[in-house]
């Protein structure tokens, strides 16, 4: 194929959610004339293979199917929840697009492609289990975490802020993290209620330097959190937070890091109980870093 015949299509790419920067470099190489060699087929299609989750084929079912629960809870009607499936899917898109931007930032300048600051006093951990947008939002961040690993850049880092009390956790809520610590593929710090500071009421997803996702209030179900989140691209307060986010990681406590687990996990299984003892020892303060 010949190099007129395979050409870059930066709006293209620029509505599928690519960040600038990886925009630009691939026009950079076109202007090389690196496209006019043919890839590989075997790169191709491990190439295809690897990105087919991102593409929706085949998923608008299964996605309403699990948004039917929520709409009849509500008491919604078929053209009601017609409206709301396509508005979350709307949100899911934009929620993945946002996540994959943060390439760009990580293959630049070979750093944490994510910052996430999760605050168990905003949300309801079953979320991420039983809600679509969370399930989205915990798959966006497998996709760019599996990437950056294969190049040698450190996964996205997770701190949760935890509840002020043992007792603030139920027997759910336990089993929840357990599973959220396993299947976790970014680095996870846990971090005290009243170590939080500033961020003990906020929830917050830094996007490379490109964007800051925000939730400040809690709410009673998963599409209310969302419709509280605050976007901004504002590069100057996205660097502050993200090197705020990195301070609040020098004082929580490792969970998992680089796939392997600490502290009251080293070398166990994540049960319920394992759960508990460690959400102990780090709300007491009891704990040390390893």
């Amino acid at each position: 194929m010949s190099r007129a015949e395979r050409r870059i299509d930066a709006a293209a790419l620029e509505r599928l959610g690519f960040a600038k920067d990886l925009i630009e470099e691939a026009t950079r190489r076109e202007d090389r004339g690196i496209l006019a060699f043919e890839p590989p087929p075997d790169l191709v299609q491990r190439t295809i293979d690897r990105c087919a989750h991102l593409f929706p084929q085949g998923q608008k079912e299964p996605m309403e199917d699990a948004w039917k629960p929520f709409a009849e809870a509500l008491g919604l009607g078929a053209l009601a929840q017609e409206v709301v499936f396509r508005q979350c899917a709307d949100l899911v898109s934009e929620l993945s697009s946002q996540y994959m931007r943060s390439l760009g930032y990580a293959f630049s300048h070979r750093d944490r492609p994510l910052l996430m600051l999760e605050n168990h006093n905003l949300i309801q951990l079953s979320w991420w289990e039983r809600d679509p947008l969370f399930r989205c939002m915990r798959t966006a961040t497998g996709t760019v975490n599996r990437t950056v690993r294969q190049y040698g850049v450190d996964a996205s880092a997770l701190v949760v802020v935890l509840r002020p009390k043992l007792t603030d956790y139920s027997a759910e809520d336990l089993e929840t993290i357990g599973t959220l610590v396993q299947e976790g593929s970014s680095d996870i710090y846990w971090m005290r209620f009243d170590a939080a500071e500033r961020y003990a009421e906020q929830d917050v997803v830094v996007v490379g330097e490109e964007s800051l996702l925000k939730i400040e209030v809690k709410t009673d179900s998963p599409l209310k959190a969302f419709g509280a989140m605050k976007t901004t691209e504002d590069r100057m307060l996205v660097r502050q937070v993200r090197s705020e986010v990195l301070a609040c990681i020098k004082r929580a406590t490792p969970i998992k890091v680089g796939g392997k687990l600490y502290g009251e996990f080293a070398g166990t299984d994540v049960s319920a109980a394992r759960v508990r003892s460690a959400l102990g020892v780090v709300i007491s303060g009891a704990t040390t870093r390893r």
